[in-house]
């Protein structure tokens, strides 16, 4: 990755296809190495914008080294499209000068049984919908809600929730 991303540059913008719960023996954070070496590499101007699963860890570095993390919705897994889609325009509006993504982390100590982990009832199905209403009417660019994978073996493993606004941090929060 790294490789072909150093062959390209100058670039205007990165748009990674993550997961966001990848484990490695290198690192408990192995998302948020790859971020950070691709940020490292096209500069700190260079819009990076990622899409994730639902059940990634989300972490502090990941955010703070993406412009924005565009995460599904669906478990199981149906709007991965949409995501792509949704990051894509995310990504061009920061390149275009349109947008200024900023983006707002909050980390539960706490972890889902994976059968309550999904879209389409119960307290998380909730949560989403709030998202997505949220916007649907344009009070946020993206609410990522990510209950995270319970039997990820780190210690700094939470479901989490990331808010993506346009210059808004305090509207995220």
């Amino acid at each position: 990755l790294l490789q072909a991303l150093a062959a390209s540059l100058p670039l205007d913008g990165v748009l990674l296809i993550l997961h966001g719960a990848m484990m490695s023996q290198d690192t408990p954070d192995a998302t948020g190495e790859v971020l950070a070496r691709v940020r490292a590499l096209v500069g700190p101007e260079v819009p990076v914008v990622g899409t994730l699963d639902l059940h990634a860890n989300v972490t502090e570095r990941m955010v703070r080294e993406a412009s924005a993390l565009i995460g599904y919705h669906t478990a199981p897994h149906v709007d991965m499209y949409e995501a792509g889609q949704k990051a894509a325009q995310v990504l061009v509006g920061a390149i275009r000068g349109k947008l200024m993504p900023t983006a707002v982390l909050v980390r539960l100590p706490m972890l889902l049984p994976p059968e309550n982990s999904t879209h389409s009832w119960g307290p998380l199905a909730q949560v989403i919908d709030q998202a997505l209403a949220l916007e649907k009417d344009g009070v946020i660019l993206h609410g990522g809600v990510y209950p995270v994978q319970p039997w990820m073996d780190t210690p700094d493993v939470a479901l989490s929730v990331v808010v993506i606004t346009d210059r808004a941090p305090e509207s995220a929060q």
